[in-house]
């Protein structure tokens, strides 16, 4: 019973077709449509159109299909589906792999930036001289002794924390 369904399913047609009218608007211009016009609008039917739905394959007719196939087909069809999700599995890891070595990649040249960006502030805080901050107002605001002491350990801290 099941077969014969499958082959009644597999010999069906299940297109469709319109018409497609030629009639003249209400501004004057001619308009194709499979839509047809007002009653009152004068029309020409000037072909058929086959449509298909959308997503639906073609399927096979009736002699196309080799009856002796189809017990067999289920069991290469598990096989084919479980190496099928093995590959998907695979697929998948490997892109978090991936999507890891990245993130990894770039938190390491994130640290080495910063590194070489504290190394900076601390030779400046060690060389000594004038060092200013700029301020909401676009001024310098030079530090005074007790402010560069507290960068200069601030930085050394950064120079530990970032280049170890």
């Amino acid at each position: 019973m099941k077969m014969l369904m499958f082959i009644v399913l597999l010999s069906a047609n299940f297109s469709v077709s319109a018409e497609i009218i030629k009639y003249k608007s209400e501004t004057g211009n001619w308009a194709y449509s499979d839509v047809p016009p007002p009653p009152t609008i004068k029309q020409e039917v000037i072909g058929k159109r086959k449509t298909v739905p959308i997503g639906v394959a073609p399927l096979a007719t009736a002699a196309s299909v080799d009856i002796r196939k189809i017990g067999k087909s289920k069991e290469v069809n598990s096989k084919d589906l479980d190496s099928e999700i093995a590959a998907l599995k695979r697929q998948k890891i490997a892109e978090q792999e991936k999507h890891n070595k990245e993130v990894a990649d770039e938190q390491v040249k994130l640290k080495a930036d910063n590194c070489k960006a504290a190394r900076a502030n601390l030779a400046a805080y060690t060389q000594g001289g004038r060092i200013y901050k700029t301020n909401d107002k676009g001024n310098r605001d030079y530090l005074d002794d007790k402010a560069l002491d507290a960068g200069k350990v601030q930085t050394q801290q950064d120079v530990e924390a970032n280049c170890s």
